[in-house]
């Protein structure tokens, strides 16, 4: 049985630590991701060809689609190489770090006739349960849910680039704006995962400096660590 793990979430939920902290605390479960192409710069630390494969929007648009899933993810594009997938699956777990978006265009793919006996589960990390967002706009008198979400996620993507020590320039922060405003539609997109996990802890908590994670990030880690040792052994 080959089995991959789909973990979306808004920008900022807290995903790449997650699974980082995964394969480093819980090495058994024997999980790899396949690498991304994006076209977003490097992040300060990240590598080309072990974090993503750094390429510019032309180049990922103009792949050949019966080898690659290419799909936009707000304003930048990504790919997944179909044959780098099924090379992981043969030997691991495989498990994807994608936007909502990106993932609903994967499942278009026709997946099963080119990986037999796939099994595939789909886990959404939302950076807050609906009803905190609820009592939020009430307590705080937003207008809307989405206005509440795009304020809270502001927060926290501002705390992030700090984190990340970038300079919030006017495109920086044009950029932050536009990915905390499309948070309150990747939350309802979760609508479709068979699994919903709430973590508090966003990328730049504390919490992920120790092994393992504090509070929720640390939560997070073991349940998701423990929904893929299910999977594993029952191979559904």
């Amino acid at each position: 049985m080959a089995l991959l793990v789909i973990v979306s979430g808004p920008s900022c939920a807290g995903k790449t630590p997650l699974i980082h902290s995964v394969k480093q605390l819980y090495p058994s479960l024997n999980i790899k991701a396949p690498v991304l192409y994006t076209s977003r710069a490097p992040r300060p630390g990240e590598k080309d060809g072990k974090d993503f494969y750094f390429r510019d929007e032309q180049e990922i648009r103009s792949l050949d689609k019966e080898r690659f899933v290419v799909a936009p993810v707000r304003h930048l594009w990504q790919a997944l190489e179909l044959e780098e997938l099924q090379h992981t699956l043969q030997s691991h777990t495989a498990i994807l770090d994608i936007y909502p978006t990106f993932a609903d265009e994967l499942f278009k793919t026709d997946l099963d006739s080119r990986i037999p006996d796939l099994s595939v589960h789909r886990i959404f990390i939302a950076p807050l349960a609906e009803q905190e967002l609820a009592d939020i706009q009430h307590h705080m008198n937003f207008a809307t849910p989405q206005a509440a979400m795009t304020s809270i996620m502001m927060h926290k993507q501002i705390r992030r680039a700090i984190f990340q020590a970038k300079v919030l320039t006017k495109t920086e922060l044009e950029d932050i704006q536009m990915r905390a405003s499309k948070a309150y539609d990747e939350l309802k997109m979760s609508e479709s995962y068979e699994t919903i996990l709430v973590n508090h802890d966003t990328e730049d908590s504390d919490h992920w400096h120790f092994t393992p994670p504090l509070g929720d990030a640390g939560k997070t880690v073991h349940r998701l660590a423990e929904l893929i040792g299910e999977w594993q052994k029952t191979g559904k």
